[in-house]
Parts: structure tokens; sequence; C-alpha cells
């Protein structure tokens, strides 16, 4: 069954993902590939993947729209919660921070990482399960696949440097429905911002 989400301000909900894409990985040369055909591998079967897929990470704001991302590379993943650690934490070039009352966690990433559910709940974080891509915030993620195009043939470093670029970027775009940007809609209305603890799950 379809749900839908209100949120009262931003931090009140945020949209986590985490995923194999289907189109890029990293070469034995250290050089970003693509591959027009679409790479089926779930979270669960990376580790005996052949190929050093790229993992896309991704944690939006639903009230606000911003989101933050970061990218890693089979067989060295990032573990989810060292991404959600700096997700929520204070950062020198991107406003976005902080814990949400509310959190959706995909089947995929749950099945994959079991110990997370746990974790975040000790955040006093209440779960959502997902039963749509669209409510899991998955748009995100053709959203990065697609900027990715120009940097096919890059190395791996530059292509983190454009997951970071990418976030600004799309921070600043404007709202549909004011005249703010999504960053500006954030900061304005965000109404107490709550760091992770230091300590959580050796994030820090």
């Amino acid at each position: 069954m379809m749900l839908s989400y209100r949120t009262d301000h931003p931090n009140h909900l945020h949209q986590f993902v985490m995923a194999v894409s289907k189109h890029y990985y990293a070469g034995k040369d250290g050089v970003l590939k693509y591959q027009k055909k679409d790479m089926d591998v779930s979270l669960s079967k990376i580790s005996s993947s052949e190929r050093q897929h790229m993992i896309i990470y991704s944690l939006r704001d639903h009230c606000s729209g911003v989101f933050y991302s970061e990218i890693s590379f089979a067989p060295n993943i990032i573990p989810p919660q060292e991404f959600l650690y700096r997700a929520w934490s204070p950062k020198n070039d991107y406003l976005f921070q902080g814990t949400p009352p509310l959190l959706t966690l995909p089947r995929t990433v749950r099945d994959a990482f079991p110990e997370l559910a746990s974790q975040v709940s000790a955040l006093g974080i209440k779960l959502i399960d997902v039963t749509s891509g669209f409510q899991s915030g998955v748009r995100d993620l053709r959203t990065i696949e697609s900027r990715f195009a120009v940097m096919a043939n890059s190395s791996v470093a530059q292509a983190k440097e454009w997951m970071a670029y990418i976030c600004r970027s799309r921070a600043e775009d404007k709202s549909r429905s004011r005249d703010k940007s999504k960053i500006e809609l954030w900061a304005d209305g965000v109404p107490t911002i709550r760091q992770p603890p230091l300590d959580w799950c050796n994030g820090a």
C-alpha cells in the first residue's frame, strides 16, 4: 500500500538510499567506467561481484529537498553507519546536518546490513519501511547517475569530488513553491539541530 508522508519542518523526515549503480564502476586502472546496459547487482551480492561497482549513498530531507550523497567502490564499501554519521554531522562547505525524528530505511539496506536498524533506533530515530522506490528517494539516484555522464573516464578521486559538487549545486536550486533555494528553505525552517554522538558506531 502506498503511504504518504507529511513533514512539518526540515529534518523531520530523512529518506536514506544506498544502492549499487546501474551504469558505473571503477576499472583496474582507477578510472570511472560507464556501461550502457543496466547492471543489476544487489547490495547483498556485491561482495561476490568481480567488478568494482560504484555504490551511491543519498540522504534527502523530505521537507526541503536538500540531500547529501557520497560514493564508494566495491569491495571497499563505506558502511552505511559511517555515511549517516557524516551526513548528520557539521560540514565545512555544506549547511545540511542534524539527525531527524524519522528515517526511511529500504528493505534492501536492512537485509544487507542487519545491525543498522538497531543502531539508528538507539539514536531515538523511528524507522519507516518504504513500499516504493519513490518513497525511498530513488529519484536522487537517477539524478546522480545522469549528472555523472560527464565524469566517465575520470579518476575515482575526481568522481568523489564531483559527487560533493552535485550535492551543493542541487541545494542551490530554487524551490518549486517558494522563491528560495532548497538550502535556504532548510536553514530557515529547521527548528533545532541534533548531532549524532561522537562515538556513534565509531563513525568519528
